[in-house]
């Protein structure tokens, strides 16, 4: 339950900045399809939105972008009160939504 209040309130922060609607689901991804958490992000520009999250998520790890597969990885992100051991965060954006998958290893965050 603290992971997901912790998690909750990281995604609320971006999304009260640029006024989003947080939803779970799972979603396809590069790994295969696993839970998801998606961000409508009806304001701001889409080549703004990716911008932005990878410096957001700066403090969390080095996010690259894998252009084969449009998506963005912070490979071993430390985000202490999700999961003592490191995350790997894949993020994707399609328009104005934005799709992010934490993997826990071996277990992806639901």
């Amino acid at each position: 339950m603290k992971k997901i209040t912790l998690l909750f309130l990281l995604l609320m922060s971006v999304s009260v900045f640029l006024n989003a609607q947080v939803t779970e689901s799972t979603a396809y991804m590069s790994q295969g399809t696993f839970n998801a958490l998606t961000i409508e992000l009806p304001e701001g520009s889409e080549k703004d939105a990716p911008k932005e999250w990878v410096r957001f998520f700066k403090k969390y790890g080095k996010t690259k972008k894998n252009r084969k597969t449009e998506e963005y990885l912070t490979d071993n992100a430390k985000i202490l009160g999700l999961s003592n051991n490191s995350v790997d965060v894949y993020t994707k954006f399609s328009g104005s939504t934005m799709t992010v998958w934490f993997d826990l290893g071996g277990a992806y965050l639901s």
